[in-house]
């Protein structure tokens, strides 16, 4: 579907080339070939929601910008290689079987995504997953109406199995029956709160090197782990 998305983009921008070029010294006073630009401009968001799903770092292959070529150039130039990727791709399932799901971060919790976006857009991985952690450790924070501890400590007595105390409520995630079920789902809970703020968090925020920035890919699981973590926590109800 992607690949369609930027097939018809790159026909529209020919179309809108080639009839500028056929009308002369008249074209920019015709309403028609006016028409086909806006076409070509429309169509410029969604191919850029296509090549941020299907190639992360295209924008650090955009050409430098020119005051003699169309607004829509540079975004064509570098549409073509993304299309020539995505076909490939497709024959490589074809030929070699699917790769299987693939994750996307657009479809990961709005906390997580919505505060990672802009530094993912430019390759600034372990900064994203940071911003991620902040957002979904303030997303907690508020759950809670707490300010006086954070992150792990807070995931601790937030999930913890013993009774809310004044200051100090609880999230609950199934009602309390006392079974082994409901002690699973809360002492999980701490345990997978604790390794995303503690060996993902705490590791990108104070390391250097590959620790503090992982490969595009790591990183998009890093911010799954978040994602799963503020899916608990919005579910949760608290327990006062």
């Amino acid at each position: 579907m992607g690949h369609q998305q930027i097939e018809a983009f790159l026909l529209a921008c020919r179309t809108h080339s080639e009839a500028h070029d056929r009308g002369g010294d008249l074209a920019f006073k015709n309403p028609a070939i006016a028409a086909l630009k806006d076409d070509v401009v429309a169509r410029m968001p969604v191919v850029e929601l296509v090549l941020d799903r299907a190639w992360g770092r295209w924008r650090d292959y955009l050409p430098s910008p020119s005051s003699f070529s169309w607004e829509y150039a540079r975004l064509q130039q570098v549409a073509m290689q993304g299309l020539s990727m995505l076909r490939r791709q497709a024959e490589l399932e074809e030929n070699l079987g699917e790769a299987g799901p693939a994750l996307s971060a657009a479809t990961m919790h709005p906390t997580v995504w919505q505060a990672a976006q802009s530094l993912w857009s430019s390759s600034h991985y372990g900064e994203a997953v940071g911003a991620a952690a902040r957002s979904v450790n303030a997303m907690l924070q508020s759950k809670v109406g707490r300010r006086d501890i954070s992150e792990w400590k807070l995931i601790n007595e937030s999930f913890s199995l013993d009774p809310p105390k004044p200051g100090t409520p609880r999230l609950r995630l199934m009602v309390d029956d006392g079974g082994d079920t409901f002690k699973s789902l809360h002492t999980g809970a701490i345990a997978f709160g604790q390794g995303c703020f503690k060996a993902i968090r705490n590791v990108i925020a104070h390391e250097h090197g590959d620790l503090s920035d992982p490969p595009e890919s790591e990183a998009l699981e890093y911010l799954a782990s978040f994602s799963v973590l503020a899916r608990w926590i919005e579910r949760a109800t608290v327990d006062k």
